[in-house]
């Protein structure tokens, strides 16, 4: 299943390819407006409070 997601393996998922996989092209479905991103580089040194 990943490497159908994420060919590169990059770790990015894009949505439409997302929507496609999981997804009927009979189910509606519309892009959210907005939406949150988390970002996470997991270097030490990005977080001297250790937070």
């Amino acid at each position: 299943m990943m490497n159908e997601l994420d060919p590169d393996n990059m770790g990015v998922i894009l949505y439409h390819k997302f929507v496609e996989t999981f997804f009927t092209p009979d189910q509606a479905y519309s892009p959210p407006d907005t939406f949150f991103v988390y970002h996470y580089n997991g270097l030490e040194s990005s977080c001297p409070s250790s937070k």
